[in-house]
């Protein structure tokens, strides 16, 4: 089932947004991912989205929390660190390593780790963006 923009997802920032929607994409493939090929694609795409937009989200948290705008940032920003861990790890124990994982138990954990950054970090956690000032260029 495809995930779709809607706007009540947007955090106001053209950029940000544009970023999330990429992120449901990567969702999506997640979801029709069917082998250990698919899933390695997946989480390779996870770990580029992440290594480039959590830097997007940080200049903005960081810019609003000096402005005492974002009481909520160190918790957003050690969000980041986690997601980018646990994908991290993900590929050096699924992909990068010898393992006898099979293709559903790898499917299966990658789906959890993108089901808890959607769930919790994009659905929630990010909600506390809107409303901020857009992050200095």
């Amino acid at each position: 089932m495809a995930l779709l923009w809607r706007e009540a997802m947007s955090v106001g920032d053209p950029g940000l947004d544009s970023d999330h929607k990429r992120f449901l994409a990567l969702v999506d493939d997640a979801e029709l991912a069917r082998n250990f090929r698919d899933a390695e694609r997946v989480a390779r795409g996870l770990l580029a989205f992440a290594d480039s937009h959590f830097p997007h989200e940080e200049a903005l948290l960081h810019a609003a929390q000096a402005s005492g705008l974002a009481p909520e940032a160190a918790r957003h920003l050690a969000e980041h660190r986690k997601l980018h861990s646990l994908i991290s790890d993900f590929i050096v124990t699924n992909f990068e390593s010898e393992t006898t994982v099979t293709d559903e138990e790898t499917l299966k954990r990658l789906r959890q780790i993108v089901s808890l950054w959607l769930n919790k970090h994009f659905l929630e956690t990010d909600r506390a963006l809107k409303g901020l000032p857009k992050a200095p260029d």
